[in-house]
Formats: structure tokens, sequence, C-alpha cells
């Protein structure tokens, strides 16, 4: 009894350690993924507002986020100043690439990476720190100088080593750059029916805007998000099944084995049961509820065993 009980403890403590380890590489590799890549199905580019008109009414547009382009930063690196409404900092993962600081809010401040700091000349700049820009606000304007206060530092991630986005505030592209923006960018998730999977997703998507009369060049799909989110951590997910089920047959011929050695140890036991009378059926019943007995506490103390360990 104390071996069978042994068995099913460590056997569960196992299942329950894989299962755990398992959700917890799927769930980390979604929340990375979603860091790097946003959690978007997509974006539709040079978007008028008869157009956005369009995707608002669509039900299968289920999230729509604005993304502004206020204009370029003089450098020898290509740099944006882009603004995003609240939807589309949600969208992007905005507030998870901030590793201090805030969104801009306020008309003159700016969020700004490290490298895209580098590549301007600017260095050991804390938030708060006023910076200026030689900025221009379409490629029709000249450059001119702005200064800006620093509310935030975020991780580039995406960017080319000499491609790097600053974000403005939505004050800062009503007062400066709206009256110079003749489109602009959204981003976009569609609905669950659209059964969309890393390998019909740019078809799909091209395909039905086109049916909106938009251009299919207006899209472009987000396709690490779609492999590495939508669709999670298969070959995890496949590996760990494999090692469950491996777990489980293991232990049913490690506790069948002993079970027979019991039996055949307790025979004479048994003998004088079913010499006193005793149905087969009911010493059957016995030896099942000697196993039920074993099984009820060894399973949730190796189920909780197995989660503390794999939160260690």
């Amino acid at each position: 009894s104390i071996l069978v009980f042994l068995v099913i403890f460590l056997s569960t403590i196992l299942l329950t350690a894989i299962m755990s380890y398992g959700v917890g590489i799927v769930k980390f590799e979604k929340m990375s993924s979603e860091e790097q890549y946003g959690r978007f199905t997509g974006m539709l580019s040079d978007i008028t507002e008869e157009d956005l008109a369009i995707a608002q009414k669509d039900d299968n547009f289920t999230e729509i986020g604005l993304l502004h382009s206020c204009g370029f930063v003089e450098s020898d690196a290509n740099i944006s100043l882009k603004a995003l409404d609240e939807m589309a900092r949600d969208l992007s993962c905005m507030q998870r690439r901030i590793t201090s600081g805030s969104y801009p809010e306020k008309v003159d401040e700016i969020l700004v990476s490290e490298g895209l700091l580098r590549a301007c000349g600017l260095e050991n700049l804390e938030i708060g720190d006023t910076i200026s820009l030689s900025v221009r606000l379409n490629y029709s304007l000249p450059y001119e100088p702005m200064d800006f206060t620093i509310s935030g530092f975020y991780k580039d991630g995406g960017e080319s080593a000499d491609a790097y986005n600053a974000f403005v505030s939505e004050e800062f592209y009503e007062k400066y750059a709206r009256d110079y923006e003749d489109d602009f960018s959204v981003l976009f998730n569609m609905t669950e029916d659209m059964n969309l999977d890393f390998e019909n997703a740019e078809n799909i998507l091209k395909e039905y805007v086109a049916s909106l009369g938009l251009r299919e060049s207006q899209v472009s799909v987000n396709s690490m998000y779609i492999l590495l989110v939508l669709n999670p951590g298969k070959e995890v997910l496949l590996t760990c099944i494999f090692l469950v089920l491996l777990v489980v047959l293991f232990s049913m011929i490690v506790i069948y084995n002993i079970f027979q050695i019991s039996l055949v140890q307790r025979m004479q036991e048994y003998g004088r049961l079913k010499a006193l009378g005793t149905p087969r059926s009911q010493i059957k019943k016995l030896i099942n509820w000697e196993g039920v007995l074993i099984a009820l506490p060894a399973i949730p103390l190796g189920a909780l065993s197995g989660y503390l360990l794999s939160t260690v």
C-alpha cells in the first residue's frame, strides 16, 4: 500500500509539474511576443476618415486603434514622430515596452528610447530633461527646432539599427500635425469567426478589405502575432502531452505490478474470505476500494506538491 501511494504521489507530482511547465512556457511566449510584436491582427495604411468610418461600422473589426504620423526628426538615422490613441497603445502593448516614466500627455512631452537618443547624439538623459530636436511635420516643410520634455523611456523592439520611432501626445498631434496629415494608419483585430491562422491570414484579410472597397495594398498582416499568440506553443504542448502519456503509462505498469505482488502475498487471506462464503465480486470490490482509498490522498497531495515545485 505504501509503495502504491508513493507511485501515485510521485506520478501526480510529475504530471502537475509537466502541465504547469507547459502552460507557463506558452504564457511566457505569448507575453514576450505581444511585447515585441503587439497584440493586433494587422494594420491598414493610408487610411482616410471615410475608410475609417467603413471599418468602424463593420462588425468583424473588434478593436481599432489610430496611429498618426506627426513628422520627422533630422538625424543620420530615420526617426519618425508618432502619436497613438488609447486603443493603439493597448494594441501595440506600449505600456509593457515603457521601462520608466509614462506615455506623453502634454503637448511638449516625448517618449524616447536610448538608441534613438544616441542616434541624435544625446546621452545620459533622464525623465524630465528637455531636449531640442530639429523637426519637420511633413516632407513639404523645412526642419525647425522644437523643445521636448522626456516623459519616459521605452525598450526598442522591432526597429532596425537606423530607424526609430519617438512618440508624442495626442495633444501634439491635434496642435501641430493634424492639418498636415492626409491619411493615417489603423491597428485592428478581427473576430474569431474569421478563422485566421499563419497560413491564410494575408489572403483572407486582403480579400475582405477589398470587399469593403479598400485597396488590398493597404493591408499588412502582423504575422508573428498570429503565429506566436493566436496559435501559440504547439511544439511545447505536443511535447508535454507526450511526456504526460509516458508518465501515465509507466505509472500504470508499476502500480499493476505492485498490486500483482500484493495479491500473491495476500492470497491466503483472500482464500479464507472465499472459504467463508464471500462472493468473488465482493473480493474484487474490496481490492478496488483499497486502490481508491490509497489514491484519494495521494492525488491531491501530489498535485499540490507538483504545483508548488513548478512555481519555485
